[in-house]
């Protein structure tokens, strides 16, 4: 994955491209009163709680794929 992550919808997707299952989850922010305006946190305060479970069903392309997402927003 090589996608540029300039806004919080970037990020969801980036996560849906990893791991297809987040998009039930995120639900277009619905499901957590978000009208399509949220921040990069909001994205990552939801994702936590599903994180390890995504992570255990990932190949190891996607691991490698989050790994470097991760890194890239910790580095800025």
């Amino acid at each position: 994955m090589t996608m540029k992550i300039e806004t919080p919808q970037d990020l969801v997707a980036a996560l849906v491209e990893l791991f297809p299952s987040f998009a039930d989850e995120w639900d277009n922010g619905e499901a957590y009163g978000h009208s399509g305006d949220y921040s990069f946190c909001t994205v990552f305060m939801e994702l936590a709680p599903v994180c390890a479970g995504l992570l255990a069903k990932a190949t190891p392309r996607a691991l490698k794929s989050f790994c470097a997402l991760v890194d890239d927003f910790v580095s800025s």
